[in-house]
């Protein structure tokens, strides 16, 4: 939920309020399990190829990937978020 929480303000362009969920994910959440390296990513930490090296199964690489097209649509990239979103549908 707090992923969902986190595109909606960023959608909103409420760009303080989806930083401070972040921020939360950062206090409360397990940093040794799935889907922290989402955060990482999130937060400009890792590259988009160093998060999906980080998935371990189809099931994160999917979650990984409709995140990366998330985050890339709302920064504008339509293209390159269609690919990953592309990817979510086939996959």
């Amino acid at each position: 939920m707090a992923f969902v929480a986190y595109f909606g303000y960023r959608q909103m362009k409420s760009s303080a309020a989806a930083e401070e969920m972040l921020k939360s994910l950062v206090e409360k959440g397990d940093t040794q399990s799935w889907p922290y390296p989402v955060v990482q990513y999130l937060q400009r930490q890792l590259s988009a190829e160093q998060l999906l090296k980080l998935a371990k199964d189809n099931d994160e690489l999917t979650e990984a990937h409709a995140y990366l097209g998330m985050n890339l649509s709302l920064a504008g990239n339509r293209e390159e978020a269609l690919t990953h979103l592309y990817w979510v549908r086939d996959h």
